[in-house]
């Protein structure tokens, strides 16, 4: 069973908590994929589950995160085609560096 809930964990209370997503649609959930933190953004791109392999990349904007009672994360996704890049792409890695973000 693959999870579509976003947590986060304070790792000095071990307290965890799932967090509401303000969007039309929410991605799929997945395995295999890559995350990284960019500035105050999570990217998360590609992966599989069992409808097959993914090429979407879904970025979370955290800077809400702890702010207000409400602790809203605004979140965009969008489908990248197959012969765009990476186009379906699992089991890789992706990096900041500078101002851009790789995937290996």
């Amino acid at each position: 069973q693959y999870s579509d809930v976003l947590w986060s964990i304070n790792p000095s209370t071990g307290f965890c908590m799932d967090h509401t997503v303000k969007s039309e649609e929410w991605p799929a959930g997945r395995q295999s994929h890559s995350a990284v933190m960019w500035g105050d953004k999570m990217v998360v791109f590609g992966g599989k589950n069992f409808g097959g392999l993914l090429s979407d990349l879904c970025v979370f904007d955290l800077s809400g995160l702890f702010v207000g009672a409400e602790r809203k994360i605004e979140m965009t996704c969008t489908l990248l085609p197959r012969d765009v890049g990476a186009g379906y792409s699992f089991l890789h890695s992706c990096h900041v560096i500078g101002d851009c973000m790789l995937l290996m």
